[in-house]
C-alpha cells in the first residue's frame, strides 16, 4: 500500500506500507517515507528537466524501493492498495498499472507452459544445448503465451510479443530449430561427457568418433533424414498456425544465396540442413586434428582395450604394439629414464602388460586410465606407468576453465570492479576450494603473513 502527501515543509512524501502474514498473524507495517521528487527516475522527467509526479513516475518509485531497497520479488505481490485518484488507478498511465505490468508478463509463460525456460548460459555450453532442446519442445506453448501477451492493452509488452511472434512464424526459423535439434541431440551427450572432470582420453576418443560417424552417415543420407525433419516442421508449423513456404526465387539475388530447388523441402535441405551438417563435421575435424588424435593411441595401454584388440590375431597384436611405440616417442622427453629406454625394452613391457591382464577375468580389467594407473606396478612397468599417468592427465576439454568463469562472475561484481588481480585470484580460490579446512592452518597462515615484510605488530612470538 502506498500514498502521497505534502508535509509541513512542502515536501512531497510517499509513504509505503506492507501487509503480510507471518506465524499465522497478519501484519500491516509502515516501512518507509520517500521524498517523491528526489526519487523520480531520470527517464520520467520531461525534456526540460521538470519533475512531475505522474502515474508512471510514482509506479517506478514504488518498484525501485521494493526491488532495490527491500529485495522483494514483485511476483509475490498479491494486491495493491491506494486511493482512487486517476494518477493512481488510471489503466493507461496509473501507478498501479505500472507496478502490475512488471510482474504479470513474467507469469503468463509459466502459467501456460507450467515451467520457465532455461536461458542461454554464457559460461557453460551444455546449458545452451539444453535451452534449445527445451525451446523446441515448448514452442507451441510459447506461441500461445506470446499471443496472449500481444493483445494486452499495455503497449510495450504487447509490441515485444508481436515482434517475437513474427520472428517465430517464419519457415526458416522453424526449419533451423528442427535441424539444430537433430544435431544437438547427438552432441549434447558428448558435451555432458566432456564436462566431466573424471573423463579420460579413451572415453573422449571413442565418443567423438561415434558422433563423427553418425554425422557422416546423416550427410550421406541427407535426403531421407531431412524428409523426417521437414515433416515434423510442417506439423509444428500447422500447430502454430502457418504453412511452410520457400522464399521468392529470382534470376539475380544480391541479399541472400539463390538455391535452385523445385519445392520447399528441397530448398531448405540445400540452404540449411546440408550446410549445418558440413559445418559441424568440419569443425569437429579441425578441432580434433590428426596430431591430436595420435595422442589418443595411449588409450591402447588400458587393459580392457588392449586385451580385446590383441586377442584377434598376431598381426593385430604387432600393429597395436607399433602404434604404442610411435606415440610413446612423442612423450619420451618427459622423463630422463624413459628417454634412454630402447624400443625393445618398451616392447617387452607392453608384452608383459598384455600377458598380465589376459590371465584376469574381464571384470578385473581396468577400463579407465586412472584405474589402470593404480594397478600398475612401478617396479615391473615403469614406462607404462608413466604413459598411463600422461593419459590420465591429458586435458580433454576446458570445462573446468569455463566453470571458473562462473566463479569470476559471482566474485567480481560491480561493487568489486576495481580490485587487483591478486585479491581477485585469492577470493576465487577461496570460493572454488571450499572443501579445504583452513582452520587447522591458521597458525601457519599468520606466521607466513608476518614474515612477508616488517610489520609493527608482533604476530610471531
Amino acid at each position: 500500500m502506498f500514498d502521497e502527501t505534502t508535509d509541513i515543509s512542502c515536501t512531497e512524501q510517499l509513504t509505503l506500507v506492507l501487509r503480510y502474514v507471518i506465524n499465522n498473524e497478519i501484519h500491516e507495517d509502515f516501512v518507509t517515507f520517500l521524498d517523491a521528487y528526489q526519487s523520480i527516475r531520470q527517464e520520467d522527467k520531461s525534456n526540460s528537466g521538470e519533475s512531475k509526479l505522474t502515474g508512471h513516475a510514482l509506479g517506478h518509485i514504488v518498484i525501485d524501493v521494493l526491488t532495490k531497497d527491500f529485495g522483494i520479488d514483485l511476483k509475490l505481490c498479491v494486491g495493491i492498495g491506494t486511493d482512487g485518484c486517476s494518477v493512481m488507478i488510471s489503466q493507461d498511465c496509473g501507478a498501479v498499472t505500472e507496478i502490475l505490468k512488471q510482474s504479470k508478463r513474467h507469469l503468463v509463460l509459466k502459467n501456460i507452459l507450467g515451467k520457465t525456460l532455461t536461458g542461454l548460459c554464457q559460461t557453460r555450453w551444455i546449458e545452451m544445448h539444453d535451452g534449445i532442446l527445451q525451446f523446441k519442445s515448448a514452442l507451441p506453448k510459447i506461441v500461445e503465451a506470446l499471443t496472449e501477451v500481444s493483445i494486452w492493452s499495455e503497449r510495450i509488452s504487447s509490441s515485444k510479443a508481436s515482434i517475437l511472434l513474427s520472428a517465430i512464424n517464419n519457415s526458416e526459423f522453424i526449419i533451423c530449430i528442427l535441424a539444430m535439434v537433430d544435431v544437438l541431440k547427438l552432441t549434447m551427450p558428448i558435451s555432458r561427457l566432456l564436462q566431466s572432470t573424471s573423463l579420460d582420453l579413451a572415453n573422449a576418443s571413442s565418443s567423438i568418433d561415434g558422433v563423427k560417424e553418425i554425422l557422416e552417415e546423416k550427410r550421406k543420407n541427407c535426403v531421407s533424414e531431412f524428409k523426417t525433419i521437414f515433416s515434423n516442421a510442417s506439423d509444428l508449423a500447422t500447430v502454430i498456425g502457418f504453412d511452410l513456404r520457400m522464399p521468392r526465387i529470382v534470376g539475380k539475388q544480391i541479399n541472400r544465396s539463390n538455391y535452385q530447388a523445385k519445392d520447399t523441402e528441397q530448398y531448405y535441405l540445400r540452404s540449411i540442413y546440408i550446410p549445418l551438417l558440413d559445418t559441424v563435421k568440419t569443425d569437429m575435424t579441425l578441432r580434433l586434428s590428426t596430431s591430436t588424435l595420435e595422442a589418443f593411441d595411449l588409450r591402447l595401454l588400458i587393459p580392457k582395450t588392449i586385451v580385446v584388440l590383441t586377442d584377434k590375431d598376431s598381426c593385430e597384436k604387432k600393429n597395436i604394439i607399433k602404434r604404442i611405440l610411435n606415440v610413446a616417442t612423442k612423450f619420451s622427453k618427459l622423463n630422463a629414464e624413459v628417454k634412454l629406454m630402447t624400443p625393445d625394452l618398451l616392447e617387452g613391457e607392453v608384452m608383459l602388460w598384455i600377458h598380465k591382464w589376459k590371465k584376469c577375468t574381464p571384470d578385473q580389467r581396468p577400463i579407465t586410465a586412472l584405474d589402470a594407473l593404480t594397478k600398475c606396478d612401478n617396479e615391473i612397468f615403469p614406462t607404462i606407468r608413466l604413459y598411463l599417468q600422461i593419459l590420465a592427465t591429458l586435458p580433454v576439454s576446458v570445462a573446468s576453465a569455463e566453470r571458473s568463469f562462473s566463479t569470476l562472475r559471482r566474485v567480481k561484481t560491480w561493487l568489486r570492479s576495481r580490485m587487483d588481480e591478486d585479491r581477485l585470484t585469492s577470493l576465487c580460490l577461496l570460493n572454488v576450494h571450499q572443501n579445504i579446512n583452513m582452520y587447522d592452518k591458521v597458525d601457519d597462515i599468520i606466521e607466513l603473513f608476518a614474515k612477508q615484510k616488517k610489520r609493527r605488530l608482533e604476530f610471531v612470538v
